[in-house]
């Protein structure tokens, strides 16, 4: 295991290690200890931390870690810094489970970021941003009717709906983890405000470097224009729709596809009518 997850997980709750130490009993020199790999782990020891900091014992024992790295926050400044390592902590935790869920699956069931090869190298005028959405919109079938976050994520870019977000502060960030391109968004965001900003990164992504934000938010309009989804009030469903079908076709058990998820097995088991994974994704890393 790696032992990183741990401060990790300490730091997505938003403890201090002294305040890990009172919930556990152990002293704030242990769990120093503990972060640094230094002390023997045996699972009491892990189901005590899990129960301290509110994370699933499946989360500390995940079998790889990822990264994030270019990390830019849209518009944000009066974050402070233990509400910035939680968002990422949050957008870490559900890298992670997308990734592993794309370990899981055949080749061809989720893309690798795509770009139409038409989009110019250089904008000059409106008319090629209009072009560039019409590209775009007819490469990812964003007429489709299903939701934006899952068009992204088919065709190569993460879009979380962060949960934990304070509720004015954060309005979203921007990462990459190994090659994975992450748009994440405060959930506390109105549907059409969500879109209009994943939009707007969409085209930062596709767009030549420099473009100005002026441009890409006459892109972003026009990227939604082309849009049709399938109801007003939109939640990602794409991942719980290939868990399901992993299980089905028996490429993962009903245990790895509920690890991935953030569910309980059991729940996953019962099929609720009403799950979808934006309910899972509102404890993406605490149960």
């Amino acid at each position: 295991m790696d032992c990183r997850r741990i401060k990790r997980a300490r730091i997505g709750a938003g403890l201090s290690r002294k305040q890990v130490a009172e919930r556990t009993g152990y002293t704030e020199s242990v769990v120093r200890s503990i972060e640094a790999g230094l002390s023997p782990l045996d699972s009491s020891t892990l189901r005590i931390l899990c129960q301290a900091m509110g994370v699933r014992m499946s989360y500390l024992v995940r079998p790889f870690s990822l990264e994030l790295s270019d990390i830019h926050y849209l518009h944000s400044p009066l974050l402070s810094t233990p509400q910035r390592l939680r968002l990422e902590a949050e957008t870490l935790d559900l890298a992670e489970r997308h990734a592993d869920l794309r370990q899981q699956l055949p080749p061809g069931y989720l893309h690798s970021l795509r770009v139409p090869h038409d989009i110019p190298d250089r904008i000059t005028h409106h008319a090629q941003l209009d072009d560039a959405a019409k590209l775009l919109a007819t490469a990812w079938r964003l007429n489709s009717g299903h939701c934006l976050a899952d068009i992204c994520m088919a065709y190569g870019v993460l879009v979380c709906h962060l949960q934990r977000s304070p509720p004015t502060l954060f309005r979203g960030l921007t990462a990459n983890a190994s090659g994975q391109p992450i748009i994440a968004i405060s959930a506390n965001w109105p549907t059409s405000r969500i879109q209009v900003i994943t939009a707007k990164e969409i085209g930062r992504l596709i767009l030549p470097p420099g473009t100005s934000e002026s441009l890409l938010t006459w892109f972003s309009r026009a990227l939604l224009g082309h849009y049709r989804p399938a109801s007003p009030d939109e939640h990602p469903t794409l991942t719980l729709q290939l868990v399901r079908q992993a299980i089905d076709e028996e490429m993962i058990s009903v245990s790895k596809g509920a690890e991935i998820l953030g569910v309980s097995a059991q729940r996953l088991r019962l099929r609720h009518p009403h799950f979808s994974l934006a309910e899972a994704e509102t404890v993406p890393l605490y149960p």
